[in-house]
């Protein structure tokens, strides 16, 4: 079983929280290294079906 299929896979709360460690890791931990990699990092969990669009839309709404 792959590892959004446990976790994330239809389970929009679960994609919200990893959307939260998403930006505790690069925007409090490691900014300097990841800003730069932030926008492919989202396509990537996005390609992978870790996040479904909707979240990244209500996501995106909530940090501007």
């Amino acid at each position: 079983m792959l590892f959004h299929d446990q976790f994330v896979h239809g389970n929009l709360k679960a994609q919200k929280y990893l959307l939260g460690a998403f930006e505790l890791l690069v925007g409090r931990s490691f900014p300097a290294e990841l800003m730069p990699k932030a926008a492919h990092i989202l396509k990537a969990f996005y390609d992978k079906d870790l996040l479904e669009e909707e979240v990244i839309l209500q996501w995106s709404e909530k940090v501007h």
